[in-house]
């Protein structure tokens, strides 16, 4: 009684289940060619910056880095009876390991580079530009930070100040009081956020190219250099706040080594000494050739990248070696890129939605 039953009760049915079974090869064909790839886009999280542009009457004076080429003096480099033609830190380390110990290669690493208020000062002001064109300087406090970096010694120039962005200028002013011969040939300068600048350690810049600008040193000349500078603020989904602490809890999270110390390099981490002989190849190697770690931390979540068009407005003969660096905001906006999903929760539902119903209204 069993079998014709289940038979009666197929051919009852037949037509809905052919109907069913060819609504599922419908709704897959379906699915394959208008939804699939929202669907992979939407798991992966798939990202996008958009644009924008704000207007402003005001904007934050970038942080300037100054550092020079070659970056050890000549003479120094005599009296220590090293190589003329040492051009990176590595060089000179290679110069010295084999003959001194750590602290001593420090001291001799700063003797050999350029150092601010003995080799060369620096002054720095803001112009304000008056109604009848002439220029009001304003002094600016600032401090300056010692940043060993592969390429030599850099000096940071940290200050804060809101720049009007209709008629404010800065202006950097450089005197040499090194000797003839120890004049540098060119100095370079980083404009940044205030944590911005930490890829110039290594010339580290995975994600967005950094305004770096070359200046030549002329000996007995005054030199003005104008610069036009532009600003556009990133702001990422995901990222570090502070480089810094995320590299010490890389360290923390990673190093094998005995005792925590900074290589030469990185001599900014907070309570960290300088590496001894025997520390020094584990954390060279933790820091330096471990790029993975320094770039997880270099992904900052809010960044700012500057762009500048740098040109020279005056050069004069004179009994001394300085130039003046001048930048100001050429516009009066900024432009925002922000890191958004490209499909969100809410739109792929409405999608699926709209997608479904145009499915089920055909059929």
């Amino acid at each position: 009684m069993g079998v014709p039953k289940s038979s009666h009760v197929l051919k009852k049915y037949r037509m809905f289940i052919i109907e069913c079974i060819l609504y599922l090869i419908l709704l897959t064909v379906f699915i394959y060619f208008y939804l699939i790839d929202e669907i992979l886009n939407y798991a992966k999280g798939s990202t996008t910056l958009s644009s924008r542009t704000e207007k402003v009457e005001f904007l934050e004076a970038p942080y300037m880095t100054l550092c020079f080429q070659p970056p050890f003096k000549p003479s120094m480099l005599l009296a220590h009876g090293l190589p003329q033609n040492l051009e990176n830190v590595k060089d000179l380390y290679k110069a010295l390991r084999r003959t001194q110990k750590g602290e001593r290669i420090m001291t001799i690493y700063e003797n050999v580079s350029y150092k601010y208020e003995k080799d060369f000062n620096v002054r720095l002001e803001r112009l304000e530009v008056l109604e009848n064109g002439s220029k009001l300087a304003e002094q600016i406090d600032f401090e300056i930070k010692k940043i060993v970096t592969q390429s030599g010694l850099c000096h940071l120039i940290k200050y804060n100040m809101n720049v009007s962005i209709n008629d404010d200028m800065i202006r950097l002013h450089y005197s040499s009081k090194a000797f003839d011969y120890d004049t540098p040939e060119y100095a370079k300068i980083l404009l940044s956020s205030p944590h911005g600048w930490y890829g110039l350690v290594l010339d580290d810049w995975p994600f967005f190219d950094p305004t770096i600008l070359k200046i030549p040193i002329e000996k007995l000349q005054a030199q003005r250099w104008t610069t036009k500078v532009s600003q556009t603020d990133y702001q990422y989904m995901t990222g570090t706040n502070n480089f810094e602490q995320c590299l010490l809890e890389q360290i923390a999270r990673n190093s094998v080594c005995k005792t925590n110390c900074y290589p030469l390099v990185f001599n900014f981490l907070p309570n960290f000494t300088l590496c001894h002989s025997e520390e020094l190849s584990c954390m060279f190697n933790l820091l330096v050739n471990k790029r993975k770690y320094r770039y997880e931390c270099l992904r900052a979540k809010k960044n700012i990248q500057y762009k500048a068009s740098i040109y020279p407005s005056y050069k004069l003969n004179t009994t001394t070696t300085d130039f003046a660096f001048v930048f100001y905001f050429d516009k009066g906006t900024k432009d925002i890129k922000e890191e958004i999903l490209i499909i969100t929760t809410g739109s792929f539902i409405g999608s699926v939605g709209r997608s479904l119903g145009l499915f089920l209204g055909f059929s």
